[in-house]
């Protein structure tokens, strides 16, 4: 510090010595004409000038030595032809200016130089994250800024009297000596800085002892001429925590929209089951056994799907391709009315229906499209029950072109716009809470694009609402391919 202070009050003294001398020189060419030698002598106080002067000094030496060569030309010119005098001093005036104008060019240079330092300087002390720079050679580090002296509890002392090894779990380090070697030492192409900008993620060790997750980027660079790399790291530590328990979420929420699947899917088997139960014990009750058969039969086909249902879900840890045969929809129509038959009785709810007999078969998992008709029937009877007490159900299917076109329609409430563009997202429900898992729709509309169909929603409010579905009829013995 004294030194920089005693070069700064030199360089204050250079202006003024340098007129001095410019006043002497002046001065010796009044008492005897120089000729060409003034240019020598003027040019004593301008080089003089030429490292250690500012800009304005350089513009005012310039101009006091012009005219104190324009005035010697004229104190002096009777000494010597007019022409001569005039080339002779015109000549000085343009070096002195020439030298002014180096002057102001290194000085315009030195600022933004220096400016350019500064801005770089800024960029690292004030960056966020924490920066150094090591010695690719000893791993030393050679500066740091205040983001690392924060992050990692070291002082900048202790920083500079150690390596980036240091700042590694020691089981780490065999990993970053290799890296060096391998990667960031590799001959780089010509033109090219050797390494890459992305280094990954490290482990790092602050001065308490804990550990982080760090992404690491390096760029080469040449620090007081020693061979360097600058790096920037990011603690990624509670981003990556972050990370994993949004992960974690997501597999809860995987598995309870798996559950919910489950148990949407259970629950219809499970109420036929229920109500032939029921029908079975007033049938007992009243000694009228004709049609326990036919009832029981109804029970295993339910007890059966279940069956099927919980295969279904098991296999999601293994997928495979549905199972697809040709399908009879008039034939799982009729079957799944009849399953919800004795429902429909105690609900009051009258069905008409409107089935095609002799409509192509498609190429289908049968088990699938009763499960698909059974949630659309199920929840027309709901809306119905749930408006009025009771309610009628038309079911109708016909061919309209090369697609079997299913409708099944009810004449309770409606839906409300609001809900209309929800209606197939998973867990959405205008349920009461707990009376619906919202995968109803969902589960349907997967079914029906599995089979490369359509499935949209006709409705008013207070006039009922109709699901219609709209399947392909593929060429005999041509299954249909799974929608991607």
């Amino acid at each position: 510090m004294p030194l920089n202070r005693l070069a700064t009050s030199l360089r204050r003294l250079i202006l003024p010595i340098a007129l001095f001398l410019s006043a002497g020189i002046f001065l010796l060419d009044l008492v005897a004409y120089l000729g060409r030698a003034v240019w020598a002598l003027y040019f004593i106080p301008l080089i003089l000038t030429l490292w250690a002067i500012e800009r304005r000094a350089s513009i005012i030496l310039a101009a006091t030595v012009s005219g104190l060569i324009v005035l010697g030309m004229f104190s002096s010119y009777h000494s010597a032809p007019v022409p001569s005098t005039f080339a002779n001093r015109a000549a000085g005036m343009g070096i002195a200016w020439l030298i002014a104008l180096l002057i102001l060019q290194r000085k315009d240079a030195e600022v933004a130089l220096h400016k350019s330092q500064e801005s770089y300087r800024l960029l690292f002390e004030r960056n966020p994250h924490p920066m150094w720079v090591y010695d690719r050679a000893t791993f030393a580090f050679l500066a740091v800024n205040e983001a690392a002296i924060r992050h990692y509890g070291y002082s900048r002392e202790d920083f500079l009297g150690m390596t980036i090894k240091d700042i590694r779990p020691s089981a780490d380090v065999p990993a970053l000596l290799e890296y060096h070697a391998t990667t960031l030492n590799r001959p780089a192409p010509e033109g090219d800085f050797p390494g890459p900008g992305y280094a990954g993620v490290w482990r790092h060790q602050k001065k308490d002892g804990a550990l982080m997750q760090v992404e690491i980027s390096v760029s080469p660079l040449v620090f007081s001429e020693r061979d360097a790399l600058l790096v920037l790291a990011n603690d990624i530590t509670e981003r990556t925590r972050v990370e994993e328990e949004a992960k974690r979420m997501e597999r809860l929420s995987a598995l309870g929209q798996l559950l919910g699947g489950i148990a949407h899917q259970l629950k219809n088997p499970l109420f036929i089951i229920t109500g032939y139960l029921q029908l079975l014990k007033a049938k007992l009750a009243q000694q009228e056994y004709q049609t326990l058969a036919e009832d029981l039969q109804h029970i295993e086909h339910a007890a059966q799907r279940m069956t099927h249902i919980t295969t279904q879900f098991m296999s999601l840890a293994k997928p495979s391709p549905p199972r697809q045969e040709p399908c009879s929809v008039p034939a799982l129509l009729q079957q799944t009315l009849a399953f919800l038959s004795n429902e429909f009785m105690k609900s009051q709810i009258c069905v008409v229906t409107a089935i095609a007999p002799d409509l192509p078969t498609i190429w289908a998992d049968p088990q699938q499209l009763v499960d698909a008709f059974l949630n659309l029937m199920l929840n027309a009877e709901q809306a119905m029950v749930a408006a009025h007490g009771h309610g009628t159900l038309a079911v109708t299917a016909r061919l309209q072109e090369r697609n079997l076109e299913i409708r099944i329609q009810d004449d309770g409430p409606g839906i409300p716009p609001e809900y209309r563009s929800q209606l197939f997202e998973p867990f959405f429900s205008t349920k009461p809470a707990g009376q619906g898992t919202g995968l109803g729709l969902w589960t349907v509309r997967t079914v029906v694009m599995a089979l490369q169909g359509t499935i949209h929603c006709e409705t008013e409010v207070g006039q009922g609402t109709t699901f219609v579905i709209r399947l392909p009829v593929k060429e005999e013995g041509q299954p249909s391919a799974p929608h991607a």
